[in-house]
C-alpha cells in the first residue's frame, strides 16, 4: 500500500499576470494554482520473483526502490528541493513555453549501497549497488 505524503498545504494563488517583454505586453500565469500532484516520493517495491530475477537473486527477496512523481509548479520553494537551475527554467518556461520545458521531479537523494546475493556460473557472490532506492525528490 503507497505511503505517499499528501500534504496539501499548498496556497491557491490568483492567476493571470501581466509582464511587459520587449515592446508589447504579455499575459502567463506565474501564480497559477499548482497542480495537486506535486513532486514527492512514491512507493515501489521490486519483487526479483515477478520481474524474474528470483532465479538468480538470493537474497533479498526484493527492495523499496520507490520513485518520483508529480508536478514541479510555480513559485518552486524549498519544499521541492529545487536546484537553481530548476528555478530558473520555470521562470523562462512561464515567459515562453515554446523556449524550455517545465522542470521535471527527479531523485534528489538516494540511500545508501544495496547489497545482493546473487548466483553467478553456479557460485554464490555478493555485490553491492549504489542508488538502488530514492528517499528524496526534487525539481531538476
Amino acid at each position: 500500500m503507497p505511503e505517499d505524503d499528501e500534504s496539501n498545504d499548498i496556497p491557491v494563488f490568483p492567476s493571470s499576470t501581466s509582464s511587459t517583454s520587449s515592446s508589447k505586453s504579455r499575459t502567463f500565469d506565474i501564480l497559477a494554482k499548482p497542480r495537486s500532484d506535486s513532486c514527492r516520493v512514491r512507493t515501489l517495491f521490486i519483487d526479483f520473483n515477478a520481474i524474474g530475477w528470483g532465479e538468480f537473486v538470493v537474497a533479498p527477496s526484493g527492495y523499496r526502490a520507490n520513485y518520483c512523481d508529480g508536478g514541479c509548479p510555480f513559485p518552486l520553494d524549498m519544499k521541492f528541493n529545487p536546484s537553481n537551475h530548476a528555478t530558473v527554467q520555470t521562470l523562462i518556461h512561464l515567459i515562453d513555453k515554446n523556449k524550455t520545458g517545465e522542470a521535471l521531479c527527479a531523485p534528489s537523494l538516494m540511500d545508501k549501497p544495496l547489497s545482493f546475493l546473487f548466483i553467478d556460473n553456479n557460485q554464490v557472490k555478493i555485490k553491492k549497488y549504489l542508488d538502488m532506492s530514492v528517499i528524496q525528490c526534487g525539481c531538476q
